[in-house]
């Protein structure tokens, strides 16, 4: 089950004919259309469910439309179910191979051992992607290059930065 990644939490309902909210930091939600994909809840209960339609909301946000799932109080059950696809479906987002989605609360180190929190949010720009870090209230972005990425650490799930003056 280790080629399965999450690519979103269902967080609410959107309109009356069973739509659902999705947190996820997918760069391409067009991806998820008639795709099956891995419903799990808390309990780790699963059932497969197929995606008929996906739209944006905002850089955070998804709505999804599953088949079969036509009413509101359907949808409501599955608030908080962790939405899950096949690694090999969302295709490579980086240029080292990893997916984007990868990158989602990895712990963030300073180069001094101090911990920042973990990354939220991936902020794609012209120039280069941007790690948007939470702790707290606090949000901290580090440009993704390498002047301040200076380990990236899958295996452990810890990214080790270089913090300047007026970056935090």
């Amino acid at each position: 089950m280790n080629n399965l990644v999450t690519i979103g939490t269902i967080r609410g309902t959107h309109h009356l004919k069973g739509d659902l909210k999705v947190s996820s930091f997918i760069e391409d939600e067009s991806r998820l259309e008639n795709k099956k994909v891995l419903l799990e809840d808390k309990l780790k209960n699963r059932k497969i469910m197929e995606i008929i339609q996906v739209r944006r909301l905002n850089n955070k946000m998804i709505t999804i439309r599953l088949k079969g799932i036509d009413k509101m109080s359907d949808a409501k059950k599955l608030i908080d179910n962790k939405i899950m696809l096949r690694r090999d479906l969302l295709g490579e987002e980086t240029k080292k191979g990893h997916l984007l989605i990868d990158l989602m609360d990895m712990e963030v180190y300073t180069t001094e051992d101090k911990f920042l929190g973990k990354i939220t949010n991936v902020m794609k720009t012209s120039a280069h992607s941007i790690y948007v870090i939470n702790e707290g209230k606090e949000e901290i972005m580090i440009p993704a290059i390498d002047n301040f990425v200076k380990k990236v650490d899958f295996k452990n799930r810890k990214i080790i930065v270089k913090i300047i003056e007026g970056m935090i």
